[in-house]
């Protein structure tokens, strides 16, 4: 009876141990809920403010001007973009080496790096502008240390001496117009993008290609510019061939190719900078064409959304898009 009785003590001991347990578990669950929640009215309320609205209507002005006076002197500076070619690149024996393209896209991505690392420790004022209201800087512990471990090796000692050995560089003789430029370059993004979402959403549906190639860039929900290149090896190859299968299938001119890596890598820091500035080209362009910030950061707190990198389309096709302030 004795022994008994223990048993049935020590069973009812750890049923209200599991239920303690349970309800503990629930009330946490409940309290992240809750602070998402309040995340998200924040961001909606900062993104409908009026002053952060009229920033982006400033700035869609800006760019209509530019872009109109550009139209207006195109011949002027097709003329421009001949003399820059002729005369400075194709004699740059830096611009003509078989390494200039990963060689370039790491400068970029240290250059937004270090310029977002800036902006987190040492421009308070733009704090303002960050998605999710945590002034914590985890995201950026340990990470030059991370970088020259992993990612600077990875490039300094694969990516760039492979482009030397393979030779596969090839000198356009003409010169692009300006045109071309934008056309091309646009292109390699839409290319880009279109196979980076199909590898991207089956690293997150398979769960062993995401835990052995993927998860790291997924260390922490609140991203910094950082992140842009926290990845695995093979995480960071297929980025790599994302980019040469777009500009390669469509043959893009040298100079084309060398734009195309300024503005996808500067769009893909920003993409993880955690900030929304007003004048990033997502909210200049309307109607949520191109991704930004805050859709990627919600792919990073929720992973289930959000796969594509610079549009949204395709997210929108397939029913994987989300977007905050909707």
């Amino acid at each position: 009876m004795d022994a008994a009785a223990c048993g049935v003590s020590s069973g009812l001991g750890m049923k209200r141990t599991i239920s303690r347990t349970t309800r503990r578990a629930s009330t946490l669950d409940s309290l992240q809920i809750s602070k998402e929640e309040e995340q998200r009215e924040d961001l909606i309320e900062r993104i409908a403010s009026r002053d952060f609205q009229s920033r982006v209507l400033w700035s869609r002005v800006v760019f209509v001007i530019g872009a109109s006076l550009a139209w207006l002197h195109l011949p002027f500076l097709d003329a421009a973009l001949q003399r820059l070619y002729f005369s400075h690149l194709l004699t740059s024996p830096f611009f003509r080496h078989y390494s200039f393209e990963p060689l370039l896209a790491s400068t970029i991505f240290a250059f937004n790096i270090g310029l977002f690392a800036v902006l987190d420790f040492f421009i308070p004022s733009l704090q303002k502008y960050r998605i999710q209201p945590y002034k914590t800087m985890a995201a950026w512990k340990n990470r030059l240390q991370d970088a020259l471990k992993n990612e600077v090796p990875w490039y300094f000692f694969f990516w760039i001496p492979f482009g030397g050995l393979l030779r596969a560089r090839r000198m356009a003789t003409a010169a692009p117009t300006v045109a071309l430029v934008i056309k091309e370059v646009l292109a390699g993004l839409c290319i880009y993008d279109a196979l980076f979402y199909f590898g991207h959403n089956i690293l997150h549906r398979v769960a062993p290609l995401y835990k052995g190639i993927h998860a790291k860039h997924h260390h922490s929900p609140v991203v910094r510019a950082g992140d842009s290149i926290r990845h695995s090896f093979l995480d960071g190859t297929w980025d790599v061939v994302c980019a040469v299968v777009a500009l390669n299938v469509l043959k893009a001119h040298t100079l084309s190719r060398a734009l195309f890596n300024l503005v996808a890598i500067s769009l893909i820091c920003e993409a993880h900078s955690g900030y929304h500035f007003p004048w990033a080209i997502n909210n200049i362009v309307p109607m949520h064409i191109f991704a930004g910030s805050v859709v990627h950061d919600l792919h990073h707190r929720k992973g289930k959304v959000n796969f594509s990198k610079f549009f949204t389309w395709w997210d929108r096709m397939f029913g994987t898009y989300a977007f905050e302030a909707s």
